[in-house]
């Protein structure tokens, strides 16, 4: 035993840079790994103690003025499964500041408030906090005075903290809530005839669930309640849930692809370093075993080194995710409005690092096998592994042209080593097609009209919304648009509404328009439009949910209303997490007779600016005061940025990964070949090629193998990128993604690899110029 320690530690001496890159790679996938799925557990862990610390509710139920009744909150207080509900009657304001525009509704803060806030200063008239996530999208601070337009009137806001919000802080949710002061509050009370502002009254509900299945309660209620069909949206605490960790869960799989291409490339630099070693150790190994080494003794060595090397390299990886899960957890919550909080559990990195050294442990076992079919008389006598070598793919050396010599040397020794360069070919095929993929995603999302539409989100020029639903008139919407079509050139007008539906047995968000925009409404993954009042357009994830498909009939019902509809086509929208659907305004008046749209929205035939926009909102404001005009396409900035921002951190990680894969396999392998080659590089010195032709075609190698694995990971990109982010994607409810090659996007990453490797090849390539001719023809 004591001999097997003595060899074992020899050739962990011998394989220090083998070891150096095993250790590394090993470190990187158990860090990256234990990275990404300990921040999305940290990120869903926080969210749920925020959610249970500010005592957030079970159901929420918005509905506007005009369809909310008292009698709502008696039924749910008169309900077994329910143990507390609470109204919130809320003012709407629309907060603007640079170019970007936030609904905000207030409720009045009181000392039993249960907010998670960043400040300690006492709360005052005019102060008011704001929700986490809009410092960042509106670049706030604390101390900074808001203005918010509200009715007809507009009043000032001191900032005087952020807080968490569980609930509506997220940039998927449309409304975002200010907490404002008693007397505050009470000045919109006051002031409500005067200002017309927009009123929403929101149910607050909680269960009693004694054990009981939450989905179960929850369905139940929401079948007895009978009105939910009559809300702007009910969203329960799983929905909300669903839609806060949406975008780091589409992050984390991104980064998971990246992390599943790098354990790949690993076993191929695994299994290329062991092959490497028992090739130097050919005649070693035919001598220990005519010294009476077993072949279980041998394979023992071989494989408790790599095993031991990828161990530690996991451990330090292991080591390292501490400090990287919390950043990585904080671009999460940051995303979501949510703070940092709690220490980080050591469970799945554990887990990560057990299954790290597990799966190498297996491989490492399977590739020394080899070791077992080495003979003694096989390995003294051979000297080294026998190669297989074909003829066929040999390259005649006549040339005249220095160039053209070079590139056919460069060419033989791939060929001849090409086992060597199988790992670097890897490299550079799966991260150009994910760095390419998601340039070309980024590329894509960059037109906010086209991501607008293939996010599917309602979205418009102007919106113009009356003020008093229960006085609504459209006559008077009609006529504020006339006067804008004046100046103006209205391509589009319609009014529009969001509302509740029950379709079969599912309370559904549903879109009501009077007609359809072809150019703006929605991407359709098949079918058409609705054209007439009984056919309505479903999301993918609709169509998933009830089990139907184009075609089919759907029963629908607004409260004891009921008719039949048909299925004309699919759409995607990550709107409602993509539970949504789209109908008609005289289909929807079939179901609520007296349907009275309190939204009308506005497209103007050419693009304009934010700035446009705002100076048509201005001219036209005071035409009539019933009627409340706003930018529409401010509404989903917010959202559009965070995306954005999470495919350019994706875009990031991906790209250093990149570099630092491809740095160290083609360092990894420009050691080995002036290691392995050294004496064919003195006879080439002899034969009359200088030091500088033998690095031209040493770095001429790195350049030919990293360009043919580009072009197949970038073609591979051009037919497979789609439908992987599409499958990626369609948790968001995005099923049908367009992802056009874009040439710069293709010479970028073309460049970019090949510049990382002709940089670390030249530099390895310095040895070749202490290479001394006559020595090594000596040895």
């Amino acid at each position: 035993m004591r001999a097997v320690f003595v060899v074992l530690k020899r050739n962990m001496r011998k394989r220090i840079l083998f070891s150096a890159v095993i250790l590394i790679m090993s470190a990187i996938t158990t860090m990256i790994l234990s990275t990404t799925l300990g921040a999305i557990e940290k990120n869903s862990q926080i969210y749920d103690d925020s959610y249970i610390g500010t005592s957030s509710p079970d159901l929420v139920l918005s509905f506007s003025e005009s369809n909310y009744d008292n009698t709502y909150e008696d039924f749910f207080l008169n309900n077994n499964n329910v143990s507390d509900v609470k109204v919130l009657k809320s003012y709407m304001g629309v907060l603007k500041k640079e170019n970007a525009e936030n609904i905000i509704f207030f409720s009045q803060y009181n000392d039993q408030s249960k907010l998670n806030y960043d400040s300690e200063k006492e709360f005052h008239e005019g102060d008011i906090f704001l929700p986490l996530y809009m410092e960042s999208a509106f670049e706030l601070s604390i101390g900074d005075s808001v203005t918010v337009d509200i009715g007809s009137d507009s009043k000032s806001f001191n900032i005087i903290g952020f807080y968490e919000d569980p609930v509506f802080g997220s940039p998927i949710m449309r409304y975002k809530q200010g907490i404002i002061s008693k007397k505050d509050y009470k000045w919109f009370e006051d002031n409500e005839s005067k200002i017309n502002p927009q009123k929403n009254f929101f149910l607050y509900v909680n269960y009693n669930l004694d054990g009981n299945n939450f989905k179960v309660v929850n369905d139940s209620v929401l079948k007895d309640f009978g009105k939910a069909s009559l809300a702007e949206f009910s969203y329960d605490k799983d929905f909300v849930k669903k839609a806060y960790v949406m975008i780091p869960t589409i992050l984390t799989l991104i980064l998971c692809l990246a992390t599943l291409f790098l354990i790949i490339i690993s076993l191929f630099i695994l299994r290329h370093a062991i092959l490497t070693a028992i090739d130097a150790d050919f005649v070693n190994i035919g001598i220990m075993k005519s010294m009476g080494f077993t072949k279980s003794q041998i394979k023992k060595i071989f494989s408790f080194q790599y095993i031991l090397i990828s161990a530690l390299g996991a451990i330090l990886g292991f080591i390292a995710s501490f400090f990287t899960i919390p950043l990585l957890t904080q671009i999460y919550l940051n995303s979501n409005g949510i703070f940092y909080s709690g220490n980080i559990s050591a469970i799945i990195p554990i887990l990560v690092t057990i299954g790290i050294i597990m799966f190498v442990a297996v491989n490492v076992m399977i590739v020394v096998n080899k070791t077992k079919k080495i003979s003694p008389v096989q390995a003294i006598t051979i000297g080294k592994l026998p190669e297989k070598t074909s003829h066929k793919m040999d390259i005649s050396l006549k040339s005249r042209n220095n160039f053209t010599l070079n590139l056919k040397m460069a060419f033989k020794q791939i060929l001849k080593k090409k086992r060597q360069y199988i790992s670097l070919l890897i490299v550079c095929l799966f991260f150009s097609f994910l760095l390419l993929s998601t340039l070309n995603l980024m590329k894509s999302f960059s037109n906010e009209d086209e991501l607008v539409k293939l996010l599917g989100m309602p979205k418009s020029d102007i919106v113009l919304s009356i003020n008093n639903p229960l006085a609504a008139k459209e006559k008077d919407v009609i006529d504020v648009k006339n006067q804008i079509e004046k100046k103006y050139h209205v391509s589009y007008f319609s009014s529009f509404e969001q509302t509740s539906i029950m379709a079969d047995s599912e309370n559904i968000v549903v879109l009501v328009y009077e007609h359809f925009n072809p150019n703006m409404n929605a991407e359709l993954s098949s079918g058409r439009l609705p054209e007439n009042k009984n056919e309505v357009l479903l999301t993918s994830s609709v169509i998933k949910l009830l089990n139907k498909q184009v075609g089919d009939n759907l029963v629908l019902s607004v409260e004891e209303n009921k008719e039949t509809f048909i299925i004309v086509g699919t759409y995607q929208s990550v709107n409602n997490v993509g539970l949504n659907m789209q109908m008609l305004r005289s289909g929807y008046e079939s179901l609520k007779p007296d349907y009275s749209p309190l939204r009308y929205v506005v497209n103007f035939n050419s693009s304009l600016s934010n700035e446009q926009l705002d100076n048509i909102i201005n001219e036209h404001k005071d035409i009539n005061e019933s009627v409340f005009i706003n930018n529409g396409s401010q509404n989903i900035k917010s959202l559009v940025g965070t995306i954005k921002q999470g495919l350019i951190l994706a875009n990031l990680v991906i790209a250093m990964l990149s570099i630092l894969i491809c740095l160290i396999i083609v360092l990894f392998i420009g050691l080995i070949t002036l290691r392995r080659e050294s004496v064919d590089f003195g006879i080439l010195k002899v034969i009359g090629f200088t030091s500088r032709q033998l690095r031209f075609q040493f770095v001429l190698r790195f350049v030919i193998v990293v360009t043919f694995g580009c072009l197949v990971g970038e073609l591979l990109s051009n037919f497979l990128s789609e439908s992987l982010f599409s499958t990626l994607l369609s948790m968001a409810g995005l099923t049908k993604l367009h992802i056009p090659m874009y040439a710069p996007n293709v010479i970028l990453v073309l460049l970019f690899m090949n510049v990382v490797s002709i940089v670390v090849g030249l530099l390895t390539s310095l040895r070749m110029k202490r290479i001394r001719s006559r020595e090594l023809i000596q040895e």
